[in-house]
């Protein structure tokens, strides 16, 4: 009945979208589903890395679900660690949630 995933996705930044800001900005202006309620944390840091980060709730085929993204660029790469769970389990796991993206790692 837990539906509650955690996904990280990389993409190579185009020259036009090189921040988590400019990146979430894109992505909400193309998208065709519904996002409210929609909080900005423009300080989050991501394994100790400047970040950007949003909470949302979206509606998908008339099922809600919260949804918490944060947007890491490294280099020429984006990262976007994303948590998506619905309304009744998302506060049970978001300390493990913020645990992982608090402890994430890049190789040097």
């Amino acid at each position: 009945t837990d539906l509650s995933n955690v996904t990280v996705n990389t993409y190579k930044a185009d020259e036009d979208v090189y921040d988590g800001k400019t990146f979430w900005e894109d992505y909400t202006a193309r998208t065709s589903f519904a996002i409210t309620d929609v909080v900005i944390d423009e300080n989050a840091k991501m394994g100790g890395y400047d970040a950007y980060a949003v909470e949302y709730m979206a509606i998908l085929s008339g099922l809600r679900y919260m949804v918490k993204q944060v947007f890491l660029p490294v280099g020429n790469m984006l990262y976007i660690f994303t948590y998506t769970s619905d309304r009744v389990h998302y506060d049970r796991h978001l300390d493990d949630v913020n645990s992982m993206i608090e402890l994430f790692e890049f190789k040097k």
